[in-house]
């Protein structure tokens, strides 16, 4: 091997062919999410104008119902593209001058709830459908600030002014069982006052067990129970049981006259 460089050979690259650019699968506005919970939703928003704001409640909607996010439930999905094809409907008729998010202002908010309002939508309903417009915004002001308007801002702290009321869920059950039900829960109840605090003549026929019973008793009028390994319950329980008397509910119906008792308590 002698002591000169050997001399060299020009580098050559193979080419590279660059990939094709993907599209943002948003621009469209017509899209999937796997939601969390209840499998896949088909999120249609292509028909929403103006395109801009679509496109940014679009990629919203994807952040939010993403891995993580506060939206896991496909209904909850498809709840949200339902409010935000009424709120653009009315910023269509309405608020002509909005062209993106920057254009927004808490005007805009109110105006839309204070449609809703004159629709006749019930105050629960108008207040989640307002306050899937205000969680949207919210996840867009969280990913870029600059975009909202100061008093937008401000008006995103809440979802509307006034109280969404209370509930009044249908009843679960038709009249007829409803009725049956309370029937039965109400002769319960007047069977458990009727047990508490009644004489118990239930050995008064044989004066040996009778005496017996008394000591119990009087055990658990004292303290509030009798456990079951002691001497004078035993002693009953033998008696009764050498008689052929029943034994198998006996410490329940004992301790039934004085408190209430697990099977009570359904």
């Amino acid at each position: 091997m002698s002591g000169r460089p050997r001399k060299g050979r020009p580098v050559a690259f193979a080419p590279i062919t660059p990939e094709p650019v993907q599209p943002d699968p948003v621009l469209g506005l017509k899209f999937t999410i796997e939601a969390r919970h209840g499998g896949t939703v088909l999120v249609d928003m292509a028909a929403l104008d103006p395109r801009p704001l679509a496109i940014a409640f679009a990629g919203a909607l994807r952040r939010s119902a993403a891995l993580g996010g506060p939206i896991g439930a496909a209904s909850v999905i498809k709840q949200y593209v339902n409010a935000y094809r009424l709120f653009f409907a009315w910023l269509g008729d309405e608020a002509l001058n909005v062209a993106g998010v920057s254009d927004l202002r808490a005007v805009h908010i109110d105006g839309f709830a204070s449609a809703l309002d004159q629709r006749g939508m019930g105050a629960i309903h108008r207040h989640i459908t307002v306050g899937k417009i205000v969680n949207t915004l919210r996840a867009i002001e969280a990913d870029r600030p600059d975009r909202i308007a100061p008093d937008l801002h401000e008006r995103l702290r809440y979802t509307l002014a006034t109280s969404a009321g209370r509930s009044t869920p249908r009843d679960a059950y038709s009249p007829f069982v409803a009725r049956t039900l309370r029937d039965a829960a109400r002769a319960d109840v007047e069977a458990i006052f009727r047990r508490l605090g009644a004489d118990d003549r239930t050995d008064e026929s044989d004066p040996a067990i009778a005496r017996a019973r008394a000591d119990v008793e009087a055990i658990i009028t004292r303290q509030g129970f009798i456990v079951v390994d002691h001497p004078a319950l035993k002693s009953l329980y033998f008696m009764r049981m050498r008689r052929g008397l029943p034994i198998s509910t006996l410490i329940d119906d004992l301790h039934g006259r004085h408190h209430l008792l697990a099977r009570d308590l359904p």
